[in-house]
């Protein structure tokens, strides 16, 4: 099965506490290709001990448009506790040319783009993060989707 004819369940975040210099940190989430480096680089919020950090690339070999090998690479190497979070920008992942017909490759790496754009913002609003900027007592789904539980910020 092609990378992009399914997209896991999992939260797009990645978490690091190396104890020694490391330069290479792996994503444990599938990584969406983007028309520039710079518009990839956009797609990442990543945290060193508490602190916004830009100086990092981003690796990783795309087919059908999907990454599933992608790494952010900090050099020099760095310590301390790392977060990488997937902040997706949604955005025209393919232009189809009218008057032929839609491969299933084609449509599943639109979805899946898409979905993983969806899954970012769930992710952040339902993360400590997020009680910052929401109002107490805003109402979130859990994941699962059931409307049995919710996720409360206080």
């Amino acid at each position: 099965m092609p990378v992009s004819d399914h997209i896991d369940n999992v939260t797009r975040l990645a978490e690091f506490n190396p104890g020694v210099s490391t330069t290479t940190f792996p994503l444990t989430y599938p990584v969406y290709e983007a028309a520039s480096d710079a518009e990839l680089k956009s797609d990442f919020l990543v945290v060193k001990d508490a602190v916004v950090q830009t100086a990092f690339t981003v690796t990783g070999t795309f087919l059908n448009g999907v990454s599933i090998n992608a790494a952010i690479v900090f050099s020099p190497g760095i310590t301390g506790n790392l977060k990488v979070y997937s902040r997706r920008r949604p955005r025209s992942a393919l232009d189809l040319a009218s008057g032929r017909g839609v491969t299933p490759e084609e449509l599943n790496a639109i979805f899946n783009s898409i979905l993983a754009s969806l899954r970012d913002t769930y992710d952040w609003l339902a993360s400590s993060e997020a009680g910052n900027v929401l109002p107490v007592g805003t109402f979130l789904p859990t994941a699962g989707g059931s409307m049995s539980g919710f996720i409360t910020l206080h």
